[in-house]
């Protein structure tokens, strides 16, 4: 191996110094451990004494009279000196199972009086014993933890290190007056190391050079610390990966362990490699055999940095070619020197480089970014720095800014910010919601994401503020918009609900809450088919499923009990256009049905009584004044022919007119009784009124074609029916005759299944579907007729293409009408 110079004594010392400071914070860990013991007595009571019950200290739990509440089995066998039987404890008093000056009366009373936790140690004997108490509150009432802890070992064992210290003083004293002896002296010293691998392995680790040992076959046995920073891997490594075929590690060696086990003989080269830091460095390598007593041979390497050296070299043996011999006597002195000052060196320099790189970078993502960003002292709460956008958002100047603390901006209490700031502290990051105040007083909703750093050797909290107030004013909207529509809701007196895709209730309001016999809170979430009855819910289900599949409104009316229901399922669509829900709205209708009913009735009753006074009328006007009127006529020409056969010389001009206005009035006299009730109908019947109407029609239009097709047992309709399709049939002619400009039309009175069917057709200008038909065409009154005989009117149009005008009426049932004994 190499000569062992001063500096090697430094780097040992800075060792074993740094195995020391190990060992303390070992020793540290452990006594804080210890001391955690009774501060984790919060936690559940099977956990804490399970953990207690297995501890080989004593541990007790008393009230503020000395009164042993709870002990483990040490604890128990140091106060009764043996366990009850049961685990029983007993009235058992402290004070007068121990004596007076037993160090846990002493803690006990201490913290009774005090309030306050107590830790003493006392010395009993060859035993180092530690007696604590703390005081705590279970269940509302005042309890003390106490321990007593036998701190023999760890006191042994700092005495040991304290030992052990002063032993490695001595040795590295005598390590030092051995640095000035000869070559053979520190070779049979190193021989003598060698025997023990431990020690082998402490000298190798306080040694700065790269130091490794290998086996026979090249296999990497150990290596020194120095040779683990060197390629930046763990001490626990395990060596055969870091010396995989091809990286840094084996170059280093590469063969030269396997060559030097089988010669012999020391082998010599240098190798250039890349470091952990990624620095091309140039090493002396010295691969030495080592016999072991059993005759094992393992290989020595040692590899030095001689980067530098390389370096300045050719300048040196320029400049002091005369000093070669001494370069070379002191080149691994210097070496380990100079290796060791530009590691330093460089690592500074890497490390400061970093941080200026850093601190840049910082600074140009925490001022340049525009989110509200803040540095404020975990321990004053004080503004250490803001971005422009903080000073933007606040207010502020920078001046005025860093002279704040936290509570001058947040309006969150003092004792939730510590509390948060305490958080903070142990978990490392944070995020909550607060309201900060602006320099013109407005109040401000927030969002703050909170994380820890270190600046400057402090803890300082960087957060990031976000301004959700339009957020905040959008959910206090949303929540005011809902109550408004929840009111609105109420107060309509209809039902109203909103359903999910599985028909559970959303929503709803009172009457639909009212209509369901519950509440509005016990029905939401509920599916609401389970909460009709069954005959009740399969017409909802079929309307909800309808709905979902067609993507449309579904609307019907529905007899729920006593009553009928006007219902409309209307589909709700997400932001895709897809159905995300329904809304159903129902009203009560039963008083409208009832209104319509009796309305219908009426119109009836009307309707009868119209034709009754039709008939009446007609009949009156043809035996009355038609008679009158045929009498006057008869008498006027009567005495126009005596008057002829006379051969008076009387201009019988006017009397002749006089009998043609006659002639006239009576032929409208007939017109207006047939346009009231044609008594064909009531003396023929309605096929007969049928052809008398087409017969009519043709006299007062003969520039129009008429085409009659008449198909049907009329003994199938009675005569409310008859007189219904009569009078469509003549309003309908009279609308084709007034307003289609048609020049042929069809009329066709057909049996179709169990109805008759009226239809109408003229090839007249038509009109579209949408467009409201001309006014004056009687339709009203037409569907009012139908409607009484339980039939429907349809009409279908075309711009054009004429008009259609169709009336359909249910037979009645009749065992003559044609083939069917029973007609609906």
């Amino acid at each position: 191996m190499k000569d062992i110079v001063p500096a090697d004594v430094e780097m040992l010392h800075e060792t074993e110094v740094e195995a020391l400071r190990r060992e303390v914070e070992r020793l540290r860990l452990r006594n804080a451990e210890l001391e955690g013991r009774l501060a984790r007595g919060f936690r559940p009571a099977s956990v804490v004494w399970g953990a207690v019950e297995t501890a080989g200290d004593i541990f007790m739990v008393t009230d503020d009279a000395g009164r042993v509440l709870h002990a483990n089995t040490p604890g128990m066998q140091m106060l009764l000196g043996e366990m009850p039987e049961g685990g029983a404890l007993g009235e058992l008093v402290l004070s007068e199972r121990l004596p007076t000056g037993h160090p846990c009366r002493k803690v006990l009373e201490f913290a009774v009086s005090t309030g306050e936790g107590l830790a003493l140690t006392e010395e009993q004997g060859s035993r180092l014993l530690e007696c604590r108490a703390m005081p705590a509150q279970l269940f509302g009432k005042a309890v003390f933890f106490l321990g007593l802890f036998d701190i023999t070992e760890r006191d042994h064992a700092r005495h040991l290190l304290l030992q052990a210290h002063r032993v490695l003083e001595e040795r590295i004293a005598a390590r030092t007056a051995a640095l000035h002896v000869q070559m053979h002296q520190r070779m049979r010293a190193e021989e003598a190391l060698r025997q023990e691998r431990e020690f082998f392995r402490l000298v190798l680790d306080t040694d700065p050079s790269f130091i490794s040992v290998y086996d026979a076959q090249g296999a990497p046995l150990l290596v020194n610390r120095a040779f683990t920073s060197l390629f930046g891997f763990a001490e626990d490594a395990p060596l055969e990966e870091v010396f995989c075929s091809g990286s840094p590690a084996w170059v280093l060696v590469g063969d030269a362990a396997e060559r030097v086990c089988l010669s012999g003989e020391t082998v010599r080269r240098e190798q250039d490699i890349d470091d952990a830091l990624g620095t091309y460095r140039w090493y002396d390598t010295v691969t030495t055999p080592l016999h072991m007593p059993g005759g094992t041979v393992y290989a020595l390497n040692i590899a030095t940095d001689v980067t530098d050296r390389k370096v300045s070299q050719l300048a040196l043996e320029q400049a002091h070619s005369e000093l070669e011999e001494r370069v070379k006597e002191r080149t691994v002195a210097l070496a380990e020197l100079n290796g060791r000052l530009v590691r330093e060196a460089m690592e500074r320099l890497e490390v400061q480089k970093k941080l200026e790189e850093n601190e840049a970078r910082f600074r140009g993502l925490f001022f340049a970014n525009q989110a509200i960003k803040l540095l404020v002292d975990a321990e004053t709460r004080a503004v250490v720095e803001a971005n422009d956008a903080a000073l933007r958002f606040y207010g502020y100047s920078r001046e005025e800014m860093l002279k704040l603390s936290l509570h001058d901006i947040s309006l969150s209490p003092v004792q939730e910010i510590d509390e948060r700031t305490s958080r903070l502290m142990k978990e490392g990051t944070a995020f909550f919601e607060s309201k900060h105040r602006r320099v013109d007083g407005t109040l401000m909703d927030v969002e703050v994401y909170a994380g820890t750093i270190q600046d400057k050797g402090r803890r300082t909290v960087f957060s990031i503020v976000h301004d959700i107030s339009e957020r905040k004013d959008a959910e206090r909207q949303v929540v005011e918009q809902r109550n408004h529509l929840t009111a609105l809701m109420n107060a309509l007196g209809d039902s109203a609900m909103l359903l999910d895709m599985r028909g559970r209730i959303i929503t709803l309001n009172t009457a639909a809450a009212n209509a369901l016999n519950g509440c509005e809170k016990k029905l939401t979430g509920r599916v609401l088919f389970k909460c009709m009855a069954e005959g009740e819910s399969a017409a909802h289900r079929r309307m909800f499923r309808e709905v979902l599949s067609r993507g449309r409104p579904v609307r019907d009316e529905l007899a729920l009990g006593e009553g009928v229901w006007d219902v409309t399922y209307y589909p709700v669509f997400d932001v895709q256009g897809q159905v995300a829900g329904v809304a159903l709205y129902s009203k009560d209708v039963t008083a409208r049905k009832k209104s319509e009913e009796r309305m219908r009735w009426l119109s009836g009753r009307v309707l009868s009584a119209q034709e009754d006074e039709r008939k009446r009328i007609g009949r009156e006007l043809h035996d009355s004044t038609a008679q009158t009127l045929s009498g006057i006529k008869f008498m006027v020409e009567a005495e126009l022919r005596a008057m002829d056969r006379k051969g008076m010389p009387w201009d019988t001009t006017g009397m002749r007119k006089v009998v043609s206005l006659l002639q006239g009035a009576i032929t409208e006299l007939r017109r207006i009784i047939m346009d009231l009730r044609p008594t064909v109908l009531d003396d023929l019947g309605l096929l007969s009124a049928m052809r008398w109407l087409q017969d009519e029609f043709c006299v007062m239009h003969p520039d129009i074609g008429f085409r009659l097709w008449l198909d049907l047992d009329e003994a199938c309709l009675d005569e409310r029916q008859k007189s219904a399709l009569f009078r469509v049939a003549q309003e309908a002619l009279a609308n084709a005759a007034r307003h289609s400009g048609a020049d042929a039309l069809s009329v066709s009175l057909t049996r179709e299944e169990a109805y008759c069917c009226l239809a109408v057709y003229d090839n007249g200008v038509g009109f579209e579907p949408g467009e409201t038909p001309p006014a004056g065409i009687g339709l009203d009154s037409m569907r009012e007729r139908l409607e009484l005989v339980e039939g429907q009117l349809h009409i279908a149009s075309e711009k054009g293409r004429g008009t259609q005008v169709r009336a359909v009426v249910p037979l009645r049932t009749w065992n003559g009408c044609g083939n069917d004994d029973f007609l609906p």
